[in-house]
C-alpha cells in the first residue's frame, strides 16, 4: 500500500512539475511579446538613427537624405535585444542645382531594406552604441529626377514619370526632386489614389498609402505656370501635413457671416489672415487635415500653406498668418463643436481661439488669438 502511494505522489509530483515548466515557457513567451513591444518605438527610433548614420557615412552625397517607410518591425532576441527590420529611400542629393552631376547619380534616389539590433538591457537605453549588426541593402536601381531634364535650365524639375506603389496597405515613401509639382498620370490599384488621402507629396519626395499604386508625373511640362498647373497657384510647392482630408471648403464666422480670407490671394510666408465677403477663391478655401488626437491642420488650398499663430505668441491679440507646414504647435487647432454647424478654433498651444478682431462685421476686419468667451465673432462655420 505505502508503495501505491508513494508511487502516486510521485506521478503527481511529475506532472505538476511538468505542469509547472510548460506555464514558464507559456509565459516565457508572453513576456517576450511584452518585452519586444514595450521597447519597440525606443528601438525602431535607435535602430533608424544608427542606419542613417551607416548609410550616409558610406555613400556620401552633398545633402544626404535618408527617409524610412512606416513599415519597421521588431523581434525580441532573448538575451540580446530587438531586432529591428524595415525598408527606406536614400538620395546623395536633394539640390536641385547639381541635379544633372553624375558623382550625385544626377539627383536620383534608391530604395533599401534594413537591419540592426538594439541592445536594451544597458542602462543607458538612448546611447547609440547599444545598436549592432547594421545592415542594409539595395532594392532596385536609381530613379527619378531624369539627367536630361535641365535642358531648360529650371534645375532639372521638368515633368518626369515615377511609379509608386503602397503594395502592403503601407505608407510608402519615395525620394525624389518634385520642384513642388506633382501629377496623378494613371491609377493602377483598385484602392482609390486621393491627394492628401492616400497620396501627396513635398519638394523632396512622393508618398503613397493604403493601397494606392499609379504613375506620376513630376516637375514642370511645357507650358506650364509658375507653380507647373497653368494659371493655377492652389498647389504651391510647400510640404503638406500627413493625414485624411476631412472637410475642403470656406470657413465662415458666425457674426459676420465672412469667411477666412489670405490677403491679397497672397502666397507667401507671413501673409495675413483676414475676413472677406466669400467669393469662392482659392485663398478662401481651406483643407481641415486630421493629424489624429483630435489635432486638425488648416491648410489654403491657394497657397498651401498652414493657418499659424505669428511668432508662437500665445497671448491675446496674437495675428494669425500663413506659414509653410513645419508640424509646430501654433500651427495645430482643434474643432470642438459650440452648436450645430457651429465651432471654436482652438490652438493646441494655448488653448485660445480665433477670433474677429473687435467683433467686427466689415471686410478686412483682422484675425487674432482670444481666449474663448462664447462670443459670435468666435464660432465658425465649416460650410458655406
Amino acid at each position: 500500500m505505502k508503495n501505491i502511494e508513494v508511487s502516486t505522489l510521485v506521478k503527481r509530483n511529475t506532472f505538476f512539475a511538468a505542469f509547472t515548466l510548460l506555464a514558464l515557457i507559456l509565459a516565457s513567451g508572453s513576456l517576450s511579446s511584452a518585452l519586444a513591444q514595450g521597447s519597440g518605438d525606443r528601438a525602431i527610433n535607435q535602430a533608424q538613427r544608427a542606419v542613417r548614420e551607416r548609410i550616409t557615412s558610406r555613400e556620401g552625397g552633398l545633402n544626404p537624405t535618408v527617409v524610412f517607410n512606416s513599415d519597421a518591425k521588431t523581434e525580441f532576441i532573448w538575451n540580446r535585444g530587438v531586432r529591428v527590420r524595415g525598408t527606406g529611400a536614400f538620395s546623395r542629393n536633394n539640390d536641385p542645382r547639381y541635379n544633372n552631376e553624375p558623382r550625385y547619380n544626377y539627383g536620383e534616389s534608391r530604395n533599401f531594406s534594413y537591419e540592426a539590433i538594439v541592445n536594451n538591457r544597458n542602462r543607458d537605453r538612448d546611447s547609440d552604441n547599444n545598436v549592432s549588426g547594421v545592415r542594409y541593402g539595395w532594392r532596385g536601381g536609381w530613379y527619378g529626377n531624369g539627367r536630361d531634364n535641365d535642358r531648360y535650365g529650371d534645375g532639372g524639375y521638368r515633368a518626369q514619370s515615377i511609379y509608386c506603389a503602397s503594395d502592403d496597405g503601407r505608407l510608402r515613401t519615395y525620394l525624389v526632386n518634385t520642384g513642388g509639382v506633382v501629377r496623378l498620370v494613371n491609377q493602377r490599384s483598385e484602392s482609390a489614389c486621393v491627394e492628401g488621402r492616400t497620396w501627396g507629396f513635398n519638394r523632396n519626395s512622393v508618398w503613397v498609402d493604403r493601397g494606392c499604386r499609379a504613375d506620376f508625373e513630376v516637375g514642370r511640362g511645357r507650358g506650364d505656370g509658375d507653380y507647373g498647373r497653368g494659371n493655377d497657384s492652389s498647389h504651391g510647392s510647400d510640404a503638406r501635413p500627413y493625414g485624411r482630408v476631412s472637410y475642403s471648403g470656406p470657413i465662415m464666422n458666425r457674426r459676420s457671416d465672412k469667411a477666412l480670407d489670405v490677403t491679397g490671394q497672397s502666397t507667401q510666408d507671413g501673409a495675413n489672415i483676414r475676413q472677406w465677403g466669400y467669393a469662392d477663391q482659392a485663398n478662401q478655401n481651406w483643407d481641415v487635415i486630421d493629424l489624429g488626437a483630435s489635432e486638425v491642420a488648416i491648410i489654403s488650398r491657394h497657397s498651401g500653406k498652414a493657418i499659424t499663430v505669428q511668432g508662437g505668441r500665445d497671448n491675446n491679440g496674437a495675428n494669425i498668418i500663413q506659414r509653410s507646414w513645419n508640424g509646430a504647435l501654433q500651427q495645430r487647432w482643434r474643432l470642438e463643436q459650440v452648436e450645430g454647424d457651429y465651432y471654436r478654433i482652438v490652438s493646441v498651444d494655448s488653448g485660445k481661439c480665433l477670433d474677429v478682431t473687435q467683433q467686427g462685421k466689415e471686410n478686412g476686419a483682422n484675425i487674432q488669438l482670444w481666449a474663448y468667451a462664447n462670443q459670435a465673432n468666435q464660432h465658425w462655420r465649416l460650410k458655406r
